[in-house]
């Protein structure tokens, strides 16, 4: 059974939730962590915040919800980093820093959710017949101080961490980053129990590092430049070939979430920038 029910979003307002911990006790509580990790979203109020609108805001500067543009916001929130200026390993680019966000392929990466704290979703497609790709590889610069969620990737386009969703898809697995560790949580049909953690790597997003993440159909790896290295391979992983979905339609969607989960709420601080490679 689920235990994230249901979301509400406002055209204006993003919603969401998430913890922090990787093992089975509960971490220590922070400002950017729920301070309960077993809550559905009936019972949880969720952290909002508002997206102010106003005039004469330059066209380079967007708000980004749902991967739509919010005209008019009144505040820099991400600005374009034209093609050209994209390292040639990437496919897109994110700086997390001074907000700037450019992609090669708008119909593959797209920028899904934005606000004006510089967390950021990209929505990528994995679709052979649409796209051609099948693989993404993430790269993730990291800064001196680390803190809550920054790196959830998922399944589902309402993931938030630990394993759960808003009854989007029963294909709805997860990884994800809080504080220096890494868990790969399975999906709705993992024979797991109730943790349905499916892997751990305690200590890979150290300050400094760069860690580097590739996901495709079934399959999750992991390391990082000081020699942290793991990967699942499951059925319950990524469901990136058309598979069945009781509860969404099949899709051959992921959504990464940066600083924060996929559904927002939970949030975090300390990534700086992202790279996106997709391959063939």
């Amino acid at each position: 059974m689920k235990r994230m029910k249901s979301a509400l979003f406002s055209s204006l307002v993003v919603l969401a939730v998430l913890p922090a911990t990787v093992r089975a006790e509960k971490a220590p509580l922070t400002e950017t962590a729920d301070p309960v990790l077993e809550r559905s979203l009936d019972d949880y109020p969720g952290r909002t915040y508002e997206m102010p609108t106003g005039e004469g805001v330059p066209e380079e500067n967007a708000l980004f919800i749902h991967g739509q543009r919010v005209v008019g916001t009144t505040e820099k929130v991400f600005a374009i980093i034209p093609a050209e200026e994209l390292a040639a390993d990437a496919d897109c680019e994110i700086d997390l820093v001074d907000g700037r966000f450019g992609s090669r392929n708008s119909e593959a990466i797209q920028l899904f959710t934005a606000g004006p704290s510089c967390q950021a979703v990209v929505k990528i497609v994995l679709d052979p017949a649409k796209t051609v790709y099948t693989r993404a590889r993430f790269e993730l610069q990291y800064g001196d101080e680390i803190e809550g969620f920054t790196l959830n990737i998922g399944d589902s386009v309402s993931n938030n961490g630990y394993g759960g969703d808003g009854a989007d898809q029963t294909r709805d697995s997860e990884v994800q980053i809080v504080g220096a560790d890494l868990a790969v949580y399975g999906d709705d049909t993992a024979p797991t129990g109730d943790s349905k953690v499916l892997g751990s790597s305690p200590g890979l997003a150290v300050p400094g590092a760069v860690v580097v993440l590739e996901v495709s159909n079934n399959r999750v790896s992991w390391h990082n430049d000081k020699g942290v290295d793991g990967a699942v391979k499951s059925e319950h992983v990524f469901s990136l070939a058309g598979q069945e979905d009781t509860e969404g339609q099949p899709n051959y969607d992921i959504y990464a979430g940066f600083n924060r989960v996929v559904a927002s709420g939970r949030v975090g601080k300390g990534l700086k920038r992202v790279k996106i490679k997709l391959f063939h």
